[in-house]
C-alpha cells in the first residue's frame, strides 16, 4: 500500500485509506483517491475485506469513517464510485455511505477466438 501511495503521489495523486485492524491485523481498507489537478473530485477505490470478516457491514463502516475523514481534512467536495449491477452487495454498502446513481453505463465484451 505504502509503494502504490507513493507511486500516486509521483503522479500528483494522493489516497485516503482507512484500514481496519481486528486483533491487530488487518480485516479490511477502503482507499478515495484525488488528483492535484481536480483537488475537489475524488474517486472511491476498492474496499476489500478478507472472506472471514464478510457479511458483518466492515466494508461499509470502513467507506463512512473514510468519508467523514476527507471532509474533515480534504478538499473533496464530492466522490465518484461505480458498481457492477449484478454486484449487489456493494451497491448496499454505497447506498448506505450515501451515494446516489448519477449516470447507468453499459459495457459490451465479445470473446475473440
Amino acid at each position: 500500500m505504502r509503494a502504490l501511495d507513493a507511486e500516486k503521489m509521483a503522479k500528483g495523486e494522493s489516497m485516503a485509506t482507512a484500514l481496519a485492524l481486528l486483533d491487530g491485523e488487518p480485516a479490511g481498507y477502503t482507499q478515495v483517491g484525488s488528483s492535484a489537478d481536480r483537488p475537489t473530485v475524488g474517486w472511491q477505490g476498492g474496499t476489500p475485506v478478507l472472506s472471514e470478516h464478510r457479511g458483518h457491514r466492515l466494508g461499509a463502516r470502513l467507506k463512512v469513517a473514510n468519508h467523514r475523514s476527507l471532509a474533515q481534512h480534504s478538499a473533496d467536495e464530492r466522490v465518484y464510485t461505480w458498481n457492477a449491477v449484478e454486484n449487489s452487495w456493494m451497491l448496499a454498502i454505497s447506498d448506505q455511505a450515501g451515494f446516489g446513481t448519477w449516470a447507468w453505463v453499459g459495457l459490451y465484451s465479445k470473446n475473440v477466438p
